[in-house]
């Protein structure tokens, strides 16, 4: 009796054991730093400078991995290749949208910030920007890889306006100052920035209201392990919007970005 007792308590023991070193092999997969990845040409929200990744959305990431205490390397790339590197596993996005292809494809995170997207034009000669008709019979700057929605698109194919694609919102603005564009498209603060930069501030002018607002998250494949985590760096984002942290980091990052172009 106290034989057969041993040995099932024996074979309990090695299950445990087994069970133990099953786990230990699974941590380095789990807790190794994950990659986001994040547009290379997109200040202020998303750029590379000096081999590193900078602005709102790196800022943004960093801070809610650290909170979520999950290792991360944010790496600054060209926005297709972001996109592609993500959609093959290779690593998360951050600072992307929504739309049905992409949730087929992707978990996403709360929401991390909601860009406005501004139809930017000659001072001289302004268009009144209310909705996609205003666009009618112009050539519009956009940035290469981005989706600016099925409205947009259909239009865009149907010919009702033509587009002018460039990898950055600078590389944009430079031909809509040239007269090569009649609108570009940007995000409010990217835009009003590279506005500044290339002093251009009194040149060229935003609409009144955005054309489009889009909200952008932290995406992570959905064969990826990492899609666990999406609760905890849920957590981490509403506690940063309520202590003020958030905000602090926007501020932050913005007040950053014009000292290293002043």
């Amino acid at each position: 009796m106290y034989g057969a007792a041993r040995q099932k308590a024996g074979a309990l023991a090695a299950l445990c054991l087994l069970g133990a070193m099953f786990f230990l092999c699974l941590v380095p997969a789990v807790v190794r730093a994950d990659t986001v990845f994040v547009d290379d040409a997109n200040p202020p929200f998303m750029f590379g400078k000096h081999g590193q990744a900078l602005g709102i959305y790196p800022d943004l990431v960093r801070e809610i991995y650290r909170r979520a205490n999950l290792p991360v390397t944010v790496t600054a790339v060209p926005w297709k290749r972001a996109l592609d590197d993500a959609a093959n596993d290779l690593g998360t996005i951050a600072g992307v949208y929504q739309n049905a292809p992409r949730r087929e494809t992707f978990a996403f995170t709360h929401l991390i910030y909601v860009e406005e997207l501004m139809v930017y034009q000659h001072v001289g000669q302004p268009i009144d920007i209310q909705s996609l008709d205003d666009l009618r019979g112009k050539t519009v700057g956009i940035i290469r890889g981005w989706n600016y929605g099925k409205d947009f698109i259909k239009r865009q194919q149907q010919g009702f306006f033509s587009v002018s694609e460039a990898a950055s919102d600078r590389q944009n603005m430079q031909m809509l100052a040239m007269g090569r564009v009649d609108m570009v498209i940007a995000i409010r603060e990217a835009g009003n920035d590279t506005l500044r930069q290339l002093d251009l501030s009194e040149t060229i002018t935003a609409s009144q209201q955005p054309l489009f607002s889009n909200p952008t998250y932290i995406a992570i494949n959905r064969k990826s392990p990492s899609t666990a985590f999406i609760p905890i760096l849920n957590r981490a984002i509403m506690d940063m919007r309520k202590d003020g942290s958030w905000k602090q980091i926007v501020a932050n990052a913005l007040a950053h970005m014009a000292l290293q172009t002043d």
